[in-house]
């Protein structure tokens, strides 16, 4: 419900937000739904009734995964989903973000969980436009649509952007030319709205561009020169 203090107060972050739309910028929130810390308080008070006893996949655990089937025989609540419905009215209600980017949707294999993440997310923001996007890979149009289309989420993160453009086409220079066409116009591909995918050829799962590169020896201007091509073809791709 806050950030993390070494980086500064909830005053600053919210001070961050609103001087970003004072200069007409969207703020996207990260947010770690399907996984805590092993520190995590509920953890620590009381493991089962939060999170599932064991990961559903141990070669994809990155710590306490909540458990959002499990209901309170005694409340019938569902504590999980009770917690981060909160937690999202809270970044959106008290922080102004404009959307939330679901880590590790996939692993959270629930899409009810999520369709309640998204409406919360939408219903808290009212008439401010809010994006809902799932780093659900790989991506699938079967994810994402409007409100009101039933779809959990509003937009995905395209996986694919990266692995066909950033990966083959730019760091190995192995371009295959209808991927390549299919995730610049990713109505190719069954989505039906241009803000339905997030491109990316880097991020914090991958190597940089730049020593991508440099593993298959590719250096200095030449690389400048494809960094270049990479970033062109990210403005430029149909989504955001």
């Amino acid at each position: 419900f806050a950030p993390e203090s070494a980086y500064g107060k909830p005053e600053d972050l919210k001070q961050l937000v609103d001087e970003a739309h004072a200069r007409g910028m969207r703020v996207i929130l990260d947010g770690v739904y399907n996984h805590a810390h092993t520190d995590n308080p509920l953890a620590q008070i009381d493991h089962d009734y939060w999170f599932h006893h064991d990961p559903k996949d141990k070669n994809m655990s990155w710590g306490p995964q909540f458990n959002y089937e499990h209901t309170d025989p005694n409340t019938g609540i569902m504590p999980a989903r009770k917690f981060i419905s909160e937690n999202i009215e809270f970044w959106v209600g008290q922080y102004h973000v404009d959307g939330i980017r679901f880590d590790a949707a996939k692993q959270i294999e629930n899409f009810d969980a999520l369709r309640m993440m998204k409406e919360t997310g939408h219903r808290v923001a009212g008439v401010k436009p809010f994006m809902a996007i799932a780093e659900y890979l790989p991506e699938s149009p079967d994810l994402a649509g409007p409100p009101g289309s039933g779809k959990p989420m509003d937009a995905v993160w395209q996986d694919s952007f990266f692995w066909t453009v950033g990966d083959q086409a730019i760091a190995h220079g192995k371009p295959d030319i209808e991927r390549i066409k299919d995730v610049l116009h990713p109505m190719r591909r069954g989505f039906t709205d241009c803000t339905q995918v997030v491109n990316y050829c880097s991020n914090h799962d991958h190597l940089r561009l730049m020593p991508h590169m440099a593993k298959s020896l590719v250096f200095d201007e030449p690389a400048f020169a494809r960094a270049k091509l990479a970033a062109t073809l990210v403005f430029t791709a149909v989504g955001i």
